[in-house]
């Protein structure tokens, strides 16, 4: 089967310390086709339209790449590292890699909300006969925010309140990672 040449499932995957980049087309010694028109249309009005490579797959452009699907569609990416964007300058000129994490937003979620749920025991029970909690005094006529104030954890329970709100909008609403 001629599928099968392309098929990559039990080739494991390659591992180097740069990604491939791929020669140019006026540098490449092999054999290639070169398509030049002022606009080409490749339209599957049955089926799919599938690009395979052994090594890279590049689009480039000096204008946009667009990916548009149906209302029901969806853009699947998977890879075993997907990065996205890259560092403009280094510290000697050179473009890098990303390196911040992404971060899974209903896990997050879950782990502030347990924190500020934390929080909260925490100063009920600081609250107890045993303790005695100053606030922030909120008087404008005292400069410094960090003078004691009475003990009236209202301050801290609003604050907690706030960040829990903020807490239920970091999330995205179409970008989802597994």
């Amino acid at each position: 089967m001629v599928l099968n040449k392309f098929s990559f499932t039990n080739k494991k995957p390659k591992t180097k310390s740069k990604p491939y980049v791929p020669e140019q087309p006026n540098q490449y010694q092999g054999r290639q086709v070169i398509i030049n028109s002022d606009r080409i249309l490749f339209n599957a009005k049955e089926d799919s339209v599938l690009i395979y490579a052994d090594k890279s797959i590049n689009l480039n452009t000096q204008g946009t790449i667009n990916f548009d699907t149906t209302s029901a569609g969806k853009f699947i990416v998977n890879a075993p590292l997907i990065q996205l964007g890259m560092v403009e300058k280094n510290y000697d000129g050179k473009k890098t890699q990303p390196h911040n994490s992404a971060v899974l937003g209903d896990e997050l979620e879950l782990w502030l909300d347990d924190l500020l749920d934390l929080m909260e025991n925490i100063l009920y029970f600081m609250i107890g006969p045993e303790f005695s909690v100053t606030c922030p005094v909120s008087d404008p006529n005292v400069n410094s925010a960090s003078t004691p104030g009475d003990n009236d954890i209202q301050y801290l329970e609003d604050e907690i309140d706030r960040l829990r709100k903020h807490v239920e909008g970091i999330k995205s609403k179409r970008v989802k990672l597994t």
